[in-house]
């Protein structure tokens, strides 16, 4: 049960009904914005859309993520100030939580959302404390029907459950045969046979291995490395990595946690290594099912695996599934992983699951007190973006470096600007108004733009012009181009091509 939070109870407004998907739950979002609340609390205020503790009212609130109980659903009590656990669900609805979940994962259970609030005329629930989780029955026919229809909706839902498991089974073998006659092909077309870590080990050639995608996820790593200071932090993690075979760089947003852990991979692709970007852990999976990797000569490199902004539960879930086999493959065939993670997402790891993984290796905190940037290492950093500066003297630079927030970030985004006297220097002191005037900027006069940086919260931080063509994503990418006030029938396209121009500011 999370603490009472006031900015929570501040922030309620009453709806018709919640959003019953993910598309409708992201646009409702984005439209109560719960960062123009006070962010006080324990936790950072999310959108939630609950019921009331009668079960008569739907809630738009925002509230800090709250673990919660198995077998009840929740509901947000403006007395307390809270999400609580309040109605036992477990003979009411056939999709009560039968196990502990996160207040976010809502939508998982909508019959905590939908079917309760359709009972609520017949039934009367009683608003619950810490001892009283009751439902009282308005009669006892509706019982006998309620217990009826909810037998017959299980039935449903079994039948339509195992033709989707058997759906996605099938899809997920036919990805892994497309893939692995992909490879084979890939390894048969360059002239080579038989086993795939016989032949990198016999050439010793890793850019054998590389795909098109690779080679230039490189190139661009290189472009960056141009500008890249080496700092404690960096030191310290390129020792570790030298005596282990799993280090986490974690830190807050824009202390450049990115930025060592690129400049480390393309340095271990230039000693030959062969280096493999992946962006989720099933593809370490993968590579270890399938052999495509070199024994005592791998470093596989992961962003942000667990969520950029909050915790990820199905990415998590997918690595503890694979956490035992993740450590005897990076034990048994000494191979490493050097992985990303903003600290808030370690943080929440730790309040729910504790991870053995996270328990036993190393962790390190690029903006930690034992690493936080030097004096000189700003100033170097900042030169290093800004060599020809000659319009900020000295002491103007002095205040710059004062400034710890996001700091590699800033430098980045300051070279980036054109006029760089009067414009650029504000971001430093004021980061976050600068970015709300740029993106309020995008709002009112390039809306195309600002649609481009609406998709990627749409679209979880992952976006390309074949997510947008899919017809499985029309409705959401319609969604978006409405919340922006721009027309429907907007071409994937152009909205790429808006994003396109973004990378470096805000992509």
């Amino acid at each position: 049960m999370s603490d009472p939070c006031p900015p929570s109870a501040d922030s309620v407004s009453v709806i018709d009904s919640c959003p019953m998907n993910l598309s409708k739950w992201n646009q409702r979002a984005l439209l109560k914005n719960c960062s123009m609340y006070p962010q006080t609390c324990t936790k950072p205020l999310e959108y939630h859309c609950l019921l009331n503790p009668y079960a008569n009212e739907s809630l738009e609130v925002c509230a800090p993520n709250t673990w919660l109980a198995e077998d009840f659903c929740p509901s947000y009590n403006i007395r307390e100030q809270r999400i609580l656990e309040q109605f036992n669900c477990t003979s009411l609805i056939s999709d009560c939580p039968r196990r502990q979940f996160f207040s976010r994962s809502i939508l998982d259970y909508g019959g905590c959302l939908k079917e309760l609030h359709d009972f609520h005329g017949s039934t009367t629930f009683k608003p619950s404390t810490s001892n009283d989780n009751e439902i009282t029955n308005g009669n006892t026919q509706w019982v006998s029907i309620a217990v009826e229809v909810i037998l017959a909706l299980i039935a449903v839902v079994a039948v339509i459950a195992a033709v989707v498991c058997c759906w996605k089974k099938r899809l997920l073998c036919c990805r892994e045969s497309r893939r692995n006659e992909e490879y084979k092909m890939q390894v048969l077309g360059s002239g080579q046979r038989g086993d795939v870590t016989q032949h990198s080990s016999t050439t010793g050639n890793h850019q054998d291995m590389e795909t098109s995608y690779i080679k230039d996820l490189f190139r661009e790593w290189q472009r960056e490395d141009k500008f890249f200071v080496s700092t404690r932090a960096c030191k310290e993690i390129e020792r570790q990595i030298k005596t282990k075979n799993f280090v986490v760089v974690a830190g807050h947003s824009g202390y450049g946690k990115s930025a060592i852990v690129h400049h480390i991979a393309v340095d271990y692709r230039a000693k030959r290594w062969y280096v493999k970007p992946v962006e989720k852990v099933d593809e370490i999976k993968e590579a270890y099912r399938n052999e495509d990797f070199r024994k005592g000569e791998t470093l596989f490199v992961l962003n942000d695996p667990f969520g950029k902004h909050v915790l990820d539960e199905l990415e998590y879930r997918h690595w503890k599934n694979f956490e035992k086999e993740l450590v005897r493959f990076l034990d048994t065939h000494t191979v490493k992983l050097l992985l990303t993670c903003r600290k808030c997402i370690i943080d929440e790891m730790r309040d729910s699951i504790s991870s053995r993984v996270f328990e036993e290796r190393s962790i390190v905190y690029v903006d930690g007190n034992d690493f936080k940037l030097s004096r000189t290492e700003k100033r170097t950093i900042f030169k290093r973006y800004s060599p020809d500066e000659e319009g900020v003297d000295e002491k103007k630079i002095d205040d710059i470096i004062e400034i710890d927030n996001y700091f590699p970030l800033l430098c980045k985004l300051y070279a980036s600007r054109k006029n760089q006297e009067e414009t650029n220097t504000s971001l430093f002191k004021e980061p976050i108004n600068f970015f709300s005037e740029e993106i309020e900027n995008y709002r009112r006069n390039s809306k195309e733009i600002y649609c481009a940086l609406a998709c990627l919260v749409f679209f979880n931080n992952k976006v390309c012009l074949e997510d947008l063509k899919n017809q499985e994503n029309q409705a959401r990418f319609t969604d978006c181009l409405k919340i922006c006030n721009i027309s429907i029938y907007t071409e994937p396209c152009q909205i790429i091509r808006s994003l396109e121009s973004l990378v470096g500011k805000f992509v």
